[in-house]
């Protein structure tokens, strides 16, 4: 049996102000194929998502999908959601339905092999509407100077005091070596003929980016005399290329519950990966998730019910950076191929590689070069950024 280091943390619930996560002492033990449970319900009205996987060992990379599960939601009043798998491990309710203020909801999960899992009864705490989203030029203690992202939010009522942030970035891409003409060619045979055309679309010139952040970002109000956020959500560094041109964030606010609060604290304290759940980590932390056939068998995650607020904001770059410029995430790679070379075309052979694009015709220095081609090469990357991203411009998008 392969065996690893799991870290064995208890969440100990205080109902002083001083309440905190206590771990308990680190233990050796054998590998085990944990479920691992990813799952939020909130008070949209929409169709809410499942995801259900199992852990892995230290040696291996991904996660493997839970599929052919029975998963469902149940709430106090007797209503049941059912959700159905729509891509390995992904399962998705069948109707849209939302959390409801003084209802309770349970999360029940029964596996292709029998094994039966439950939440416990989970509600939501407390509301509050995020006021304002705003982005500041700041410059940290270690002198690293780049934009803040500040979220404000006051007046919440008495149940919200513990909140969870989650975020949604988008940002423009612009292809530094963009050209409106192509190469086309004309005799792929001796004597070789290339030409440039024009281009029938703007496509690569402009794109957008969207990424899911992974980090966990919580703040509490409990401890403070008033119960108003004011947090740095994002710092982003001024030579950060998600922020050459113009960025966008969609954050969302979570109020969860005290236990909530403390299970995401204690995982953010010892998670080093990229993802909460499916990445591999250092240790186990238990959830509010357990097998109803068999004590021994442990899940990780958490499933939790929550209200969100959401707001999204936009910079330019130019509005904090007028003087600066932020180079292009890859290297802008050249070459001039010839045209015509003992009977092949090496320019023709790159033209349908597609790795490299027309860039313009070459006019080097007299004496500058040995033999070259007529026309420089730019690596795509370079020369179309949907490499990088989509060019369809996102619905939400303002310029």
């Amino acid at each position: 049996m392969k065996t690893i280091k799991l870290f064995f943390f208890l969440i100990i619930i205080l109902t002083s102000a001083n309440s905190c996560v206590e771990p308990i002492e680190i233990k050796n033990i054998t590998y085990e194929n944990f479920l691992v449970v990813e799952g939020n319900l909130t008070n949209e009205l929409k169709n809410h998502t499942i995801i259900l996987s199992r852990t892995f060992a230290t040696e291996e990379t991904e996660a493997n999908p839970e599929t052919n599960a029975s998963v469902l939601v149940k709430g106090n009043n007797g209503s049941t959601f059912l959700y159905s798998e729509n891509t390995p491990g992904v399962y998705v309710s069948t109707i849209a339905y939302k959390a409801e203020i003084g209802k309770s909801y349970t999360l029940e999960i029964t596996t292709k092999d029998g094994a039966s899992y439950m939440s416990t009864s989970q509600e939501i705490s407390g509301i509050n509407e995020i006021n304002t989203i705003k982005s500041k030029k700041i410059t940290r203690p270690n002198g690293d100077e780049g934009v803040g992202i500040y979220v404000k939010s006051e007046g919440a009522n008495d149940g919200a005091n513990y909140y969870r942030y989650t975020y949604e970035e988008t940002y423009k891409i612009v292809a530094p070596e963009w050209s409106p003409l192509k190469l086309e060619i004309i005799s792929d045979i001796p004597t070789f003929k290339v030409k440039t055309v024009l281009k029938n679309t703007t496509d690569g010139k402009v794109c957008y980016k969207t990424i899911n952040a992974t980090n966990i970002v919580q703040t509490e109000t409990f401890s403070l005399s008033e119960n108003n956020v004011d947090l740095n959500v994002r710092f982003l560094d001024k030579n950060d290329f998600i922020i050459s041109h113009r960025y966008s964030m969609l954050l969302t606010q979570h109020v969860e519950s005290f236990e909530a609060y403390s299970y995401y604290k204690t995982l953010n304290k010892i998670s080093s990966s990229q993802s909460r759940f499916t990445q591999n980590q250092p240790g186990f932390v238990p959830g509010n998730i357990s097998s109803t056939t068999n004590t021994d068998d442990k899940v990780l995650g958490y499933f939790d019910v929550t209200s969100v607020s959401k707001k999204r904001m936009f910079f330019n770059y130019s509005d904090y950076f007028p003087n600066n410029t932020i180079d292009f995430i890859e290297e802008c790679v050249y070459i001039v191929p010839l045209l015509s070379d003992e009977g092949k075309s090496p320019l023709i052979d790159e033209i349908r590689r597609g790795n490299y694009l027309y860039n313009k015709v070459f006019n080097p220095p007299p004496l500058t070069l040995g033999p070259h081609g007529p026309y420089l090469l730019v690596a795509k990357v370079c020369g179309d950024c949907r490499e990088l991203g989509d060019s369809i411009k996102p619905t939400f998008w303002v310029d």
